[in-house]
């Protein structure tokens, strides 16, 4: 009978590997693309979904509606609104974040310089490899092209509570990252992610080792007054700040025209007393603590039915077959999908 209860806290364990950390937060419709043409099927509110790769698309037909490439309980594959999917067992982040633009915190020192040039400080493709890639832009070929008319865009993030796209190269380069389970820590936020697309304009860049497809790392999103820092497991990736108009306007005249006006620019704060500075190890010990914690309760909970099962009837060997063979089955059609499937939360 060990080797019973062994094979049961086994296939537990393997079926926790699979378990699916998103749902759908109500009545909605699976369709083949992201145009929303082709209806599939109803996808039923806390129906269990997984979320494959590939990047967030833009509804053709819906303005401002996102949707992903999922697949439902009963094996279907299609695209749902984005705002349809929620994150099990998980808070959300907070309005502050969700609801405001952020963009990097260096536009405001490339402004006070008053040089379009100091832009090269933060972001050296535009003096290095620019004129490589030139002749591959989508709107404009050419020698006569120069670098900050492409360069004169602020690169603008947005974090919803499931998902998230990075920009860089002034929005040339994105990377769609599907949020996991949210914790929160004082003022910060911290989940896990995957990457689950990109796409590349421009090649040299510093994010691509942040944000490998299909690879599972942890974010923290710590809130600032104005600012919003971006950590990615224990490195500083970004210093983000709110944007405005004027930020947006004032920036594109520095590099169009290598002049600005900062007159009427309202500087971002910190919260009274802030240093700025987040000791990351304790947030992510913190992180790990609890998914760890709740993954033994999880087996504890596990091995106590299996202990269970096995003081009890005799005729649960055949119920323990079919067991096997079910999860023989579920684990052949899943062994296709990504290593991140079998490693969330």
């Amino acid at each position: 009978m060990k080797i019973i209860i062994f094979i049961l806290l086994l296939l537990t364990v393997i079926l926790n590997c699979f378990c699916q950390e998103y749902y759908a937060n109500r009545d909605d419709m699976l369709f083949t693309s992201h145009s929303r043409f082709n209806y599939i099927k109803s996808v039923k509110k806390y129906e269990n979904i997984k979320i494959l790769e590939g990047i967030v698309a833009w509804d053709v037909n819906e303005v401002g509606t996102q949707s992903k490439k999922i697949q439902t309980e009963d094996g279907s594959i299609g695209y749902i609104a984005i705002d349809t999917i929620s994150i099990k067992d998980s808070e959300v982040l907070p309005y502050e974040i969700t609801n405001n633009t952020w963009m990097h915190s260096y536009y405001i020192d490339i402004l006070k310089s008053g040089n379009r040039e100091t832009l090269f400080k933060y972001e050296t493709f535009w003096r290095d490899y620019f004129h490589k890639y030139k002749e591959d832009l989508v709107y404009h070929t050419g020698d006569d092209l120069i670098w900050y008319e492409k360069a004169d865009d602020i690169i603008e993030i947005e974090f919803k509570s499931i998902y998230s796209r990075i920009r860089d190269l002034a929005n040339y380069n994105f990377y769609d990252i599907i949020i996991g389970r949210i914790l929160s820590k004082k003022n910060a936020y911290i989940f896990s992610y995957f990457c689950s697309g990109i796409l590349i304009t421009f090649k040299e860049n510093k994010l691509d080792k942040y944000f490998p497809v299909n690879e599972k790392n942890i974010m923290i999103l710590y809130l600032d007054g104005d600012f919003l820092e971006v950590y990615i497991n224990e490195y500083k990736l970004f210093t983000l700040i709110k944007t405005n108009d004027e930020i947006i306007k004032q920036y594109s005249n520095l590099m169009l025209y290598n002049n600005c006006d900062l007159s009427d620019i309202k500087l971002p704060q910190r919260t009274e007393g802030s240093t700025g500075i987040l000791q990351i190890n304790e947030y992510i010990q913190y992180y790990n603590e609890i998914i760890s914690n709740n993954e033994t309760a999880d087996n504890i909970d596990s091995h106590e039915s299996a202990i269970a099962q096995d003081n009890g009837e005799k005729g649960s060997l055949p119920l323990l077959l079919a067991i096997i063979g079910g999860v023989l089955l579920v684990v052949s059609g899943i062994v296709r999908v990504s290593l991140l499937l079998r490693r969330w939360q």
